[in-house]
């Protein structure tokens, strides 16, 4: 999620979107009431995220980077011989 608030001493909350880019991202957000924006993605690697505000009537643009890091799921590699038990000069299929 990215949150931008309007510096003082400017007030109130701002609006318009915010555009989330990096690694396996590129998707944009519309702020809530509280000035937060967030995406939801199953594609992000590991690396830089920028989030960009373009700004609005009365709040300037800004952007801001976060590192993601991504960690790989375990995996589990399985063999099996066909037929098995077999004998010396057997095909067997692996």
């Amino acid at each position: 999620c990215a949150t931008v608030t309007i510096d003082p001493p400017g007030s109130g909350i701002p609006t318009g979107t915010v555009t989330f880019t990096g690694p396996g991202v590129n998707e944009t957000a519309t702020l809530d009431a509280t000035g937060q924006a967030c995406v939801t993605t199953t594609t992000l690697e590991s690396g830089t995220v920028t989030a960009t505000y373009l700004g609005d009537t009365c709040a300037a643009g800004s952007s801001d980077t976060a590192e993601a890091v991504v960690d790989a799921a375990d995996t589990t590699t399985t063999v099996t011989a066909d037929p098995d038990p077999s004998v010396c000069g057997e095909s067997v299929e692996i």
